[in-house]
Formats: C-alpha cells, sequence, structure tokens
C-alpha cells in the first residue's frame, strides 16, 4: 500500500449564526405583542364596564377582536422564531489528509 496527500470533502451541519440572533429579536418581538394583547383585553374589560349605549357598541364592534388577533399575531411571530432557529444548513469543507491506496 502506498500513501498519498489527497484532499477529500466533509459535511458540517450548523444553525447560522443570523438564524439564531433573528430568532431572538422574533421571540422578544411575540412577547412585546402578548403583553399588549393582555393590556388590550384588560382596557376592553374596564371600558365595558365603564360606557354604555350606542357608542360603546359602535366602539366594541370594531374592538372587540382585537385582543384576540394580537395573541395570534404574537403566537405566529413565536412559531416562526422556533421555526428559524431549527433550520440547519450543510457546509462543505474541503481537507487534505493521508490515505492509504493499494499499489
Amino acid at each position: 500500500m502506498t500513501r498519498m496527500h489527497t484532499p477529500f470533502r466533509r459535511a458540517k451541519v450548523i444553525v447560522p449564526e443570523q438564524a439564531i440572533t433573528i430568532a431572538d429579536h422574533l421571540h422578544q418581538i411575540s412577547e412585546q405583542g402578548q403583553s399588549l394583547a393582555v393590556e388590550l383585553r384588560r382596557l376592553q374589560v374596564q371600558l365595558n364596564d365603564m360606557w354604555e349605549g350606542k357608542a360603546k357598541e359602535r366602539f366594541m364592534d370594531g374592538f372587540d377582536g382585537r385582543p384576540g388577533t394580537a395573541h395570534s399575531e404574537a403566537d405566529f411571530m413565536s412559531e416562526q422564531a422556533n421555526r428559524i432557529a431549527s433550520m440547519k444548513v450543510t457546509i462543505w469543507e474541503t481537507i487534505s489528509g493521508w490515505t492509504q491506496v493499494p499499489d
């Protein structure tokens, strides 16, 4: 057997640093969205207890679904953050090394 110095390729699977950064940012946005949704719900209950008449009805007609929508959007951001954080890429490296070759 003869030893030869030959290049070979090796796969390396990683989560890109950018994906982690973006996912962290989306998680922060999601947390802020959840906080806003809770605050919207609190204000809705407060207004509902204090307000009466047609003005209340007109306002609530357009407002009723907003807190739930805000929660849904925050959940969506969190799901996307998790999806991005789990992304992997394959990087191929060329490495030189010694191999045995039959004579």
